[in-house]
């Protein structure tokens, strides 16, 4: 009964944060132990980084094998991650208004111009930022106080992060290029797809292979990169201006 609720709970956060805070308020006691939501959770467009929490949602035991410090290390990368997410999120979106006004003015050339000259942005920009994040993670957590019993796994996770920011990038540029041409429902079906591969191979990595904190992020960036393949197949077979 307590997994149905705290799931019925994610289910609500995923569809409306409001919904569930209101949800939340009805709700006993332990479900403020027993559930942790990070902002992952709350935003759809995070892909579910830190899917741990509904592995061991849904699979009795899988708490104790992954171990605590797991979910401490997760907790500690979140605002470098969220970080990362709202940079690409920026880029792409900023990128997306220059693309519709050209749009809607039918201007056709400096459309496909900005659509390439977006996607060169958003190719440099993670790589930079990812390949110096690999070198300064430890720092950047030791600057937010991350406890040294769980510094190894946060190390970890961050650098696993970095490799995945290339693809977080793409996904956020391939949306915001499709919204700005009058495509806004494809983009969220492939993230809808994304994010369920994403928490069926947590599920499996962590659960099932017992791959712990390294297994959730492989889980991510496989999830991600399949949202940036996918959309783009789709993009190129639909869409005239990425022919």
């Amino acid at each position: 009964m307590k997994r149905i609720a705290i799931l019925l709970l994610c289910l609500c956060l995923l569809v409306s944060p409001a919904a569930g805070a209101e949800l939340h308020a009805y709700l006993p006691e332990w479900a403020d132990g027993a559930l942790v939501v990070p902002e992952g959770v709350v935003s759809i467009e995070h892909n579910a980084f830190e899917d741990l929490t509904v592995s061991c949602v849904v699979l009795p035991g899988s708490l104790e094998s992954v171990g605590a410090n797991a979910f401490a290390a997760i907790g500690a990368t979140a605002s470098i991650t969220f970080l990362f997410f709202a940079l690409c999120n920026g880029l792409g979106n900023g990128g997306g208004i220059i693309v519709s006004q050209f749009y809607g003015a039918h201007d056709e050339s400096n459309v496909k111009k900005s659509i390439i000259h977006t996607g060169l942005i958003m190719l440099i920009v993670p790589v930079f930022f990812g390949l110096v994040s690999l070198w300064l993670a430890p720092a950047l957590l030791q600057l937010l106080d991350t406890p040294e019993l769980i510094m190894a796994d946060a190390i970890f996770y961050t650098r696993f992060m970095c490799v995945g920011l290339l693809f977080v990038s793409l996904y956020n540029y391939m949306s915001a290029m499709l919204r700005a041409l009058g495509d806004s429902k494809t983009p969220l079906y492939f993230l809808i797809i994304s994010t369920v591969i994403n928490i069926i191979l947590d599920l499996l990595f962590v659960c099932v292979f017992n791959l712990g904190i390294g297994g959730a992020a492989v889980a991510t960036i496989i999830a991600q990169c399949i949202s940036v393949v996918t959309c783009f197949v789709h993009a190129r077979r639909t869409n005239p201006y990425f022919r």
